[in-house]
């Protein structure tokens, strides 16, 4: 009697000795093996024959290469400016390397495409066939394809490069190139809300959209004062003889905050905090009148901002790598305090044979001067501990002038500008009261 089996027709055996047995079971055995190498290919659960066992050794090594193939990073200081001057564009990927791309419409003298050189704990990540770039603190800031807002490092490409601040930069991604600071932030365009709200104290916060573009034209007025909750609104209490203080219009990607105290806080695109209400601030920005809806009247629109120190007089200081170009000269008049500025006072001041007026340098003192405030009276404090001269004195220095620019990166100006300006006199060896007569 005949059945049907999976290999086709089987026969019912009739008993025989053990050793024909075992023939028969291995010639069965060889006949699957055949079948199963035989037929439409198909393997049911087997791992194909083509495919041998697999180490964990043989899995790394067939693992699919990465799209980024350079992701360089720098060390260079990040700035203390929040907001202000930032580069918004598209993150793509070219041939393995991030880059931020502005389409020429936007800005017809831009080249188009920068290569991004990332701070210091930034990498990028690959999820579900996105490349993705996460901050130093694990977070998601971008990903290819998306829009950015970057704000800059405080050093160029040159610098960096010079000061050898930038590793892992390869020859297969040519410049031009873009030192990312430490706001990365991804933004909708065209949705961005520019006014936002807190419930609970009721706060109206105004912000600015995003522009896409390499760069922007800053408005460069002023502003300095007490960041205030006036009912509703967020104003800089200044010291301009206003009826009402200015609303504050804040940089793009700026969020308002209640913190665990209670108080209003802002923060950049970043989520770093930049300022709280109670704090003094200042910044760049343009000063206009607004009418109508929540917060009328004049308003400052931020471009910059940043927390001012918290204390009774600024106090800039060298830091030990200036040197006059062409020697100092010798200067006198009265030491004066204004707006927490030590200055000279610009009535008159003499500079060796010649009188000037309607200057008001501001002090850059000697690394190892000091500041005495006791009592409310503004001391100044040489090397040794002496006392050297008090607000109201007239003094006599030498000094050497500086640029902004070296008054910023070595004279402790990046602190406290645009609170304090210039024109910046350096002290040199020598600064005392000039007895009286």
């Amino acid at each position: 009697m005949k059945k049907s089996g999976a290999l086709g027709p089987v026969w019912p055996l009739a008993p025989f000795p053990m050793g024909g047995l075992r023939s028969v079971v291995a010639s069965l055995l060889l006949l699957m093996m055949l079948v199963a190498g035989c037929g439409d290919g198909t393997v049911d659960n087997h791992v194909p024959p083509s495919i041998p066992e697999r180490s964990d050794k043989h899995l790394a090594s067939r693992a699919p290469t990465s799209p980024v193939t350079t992701f360089p990073r720098h060390h260079a200081p990040l700035g203390t400016d929040r907001g202000g001057e930032y580069f918004a564009a598209q993150l793509v990927l070219q041939e393995g390397c991030l880059r931020a791309e502005v389409a020429s419409k936007y800005d017809p003298n831009d080249p188009g495409s920068w290569l991004l050189i990332w701070p210091d704990g930034f990498a990028f990540e690959t999820e579900a066939e996105t490349v993705q770039v996460v901050n130093e603190l694990g977070r998601v800031v971008s990903h290819v394809g998306g829009h950015i807002r970057l704000s800059p490092a405080a050093a160029t490409f040159q610098q960096a490069t010079e000061q050898g601040l930038i590793e892992g930069l390869s020859d297969d991604c040519a410049g031009p190139y873009f030192l990312v600071g430490d706001e990365v932030t991804a933004f909708d365009l065209g949705s961005e809300a520019t006014e936002l709200r807190l419930s609970d104290p009721d706060v109206v916060f105004f912000r600015e959209r995003t522009v896409i573009a390499r760069h922007q034209t800053l408005m460069q007025a002023a502003g300095v004062g007490e960041l205030i909750l006036d009912g509703q609104c967020l104003r800089l209490q200044d010291s301009s003889p206003r009826e009402h203080w200015p609303t504050i219009i804040w940089p793009a990607g700026f969020t308002p905050h209640i913190n665990n105290e209670g108080v209003v806080e802002i923060r950049n695109g970043a989520g770093r905090v930049v300022a709280q209400v109670g704090d003094q601030i200042a910044g760049g920005g343009g000063f206009f009148d607004r009418s109508g809806g929540d917060c009328s009247g004049p308003v400052w629109q931020a471009n910059k901002m940043k927390t001012l120190p918290d204390v009774a007089v600024y106090f800039p200081k060298q830091d030990g790598t200036l040197t006059a170009a062409e020697g100092t000269e010798l200067f006198s008049g009265k030491l004066i305090l204004r707006e927490k500025c030590l200055q000279v006072a610009d009535d008159v001041i003499r500079v060796t044979d010649r009188v000037y007026a309607g200057i008001s340098p501001l002090i850059i003192w000697p690394p190892d001067f000091a500041l005495s405030t006791e009592d409310g009276v503004v001391e100044i404090v040489d090397g040794t501990g002496g006392v050297v001269a008090r607000v109201g004195d007239e003094v006599e220095f030498d000094a050497f002038n500086l640029t902004y620019k070296e008054a910023k990166e070595h004279g402790g100006l990046a602190e406290i500008t645009p609170a304090c300006w210039g024109p910046y006199w350096a002290v040199g060896e020598t600064f005392a009261a000039v007895p009286a007569p």
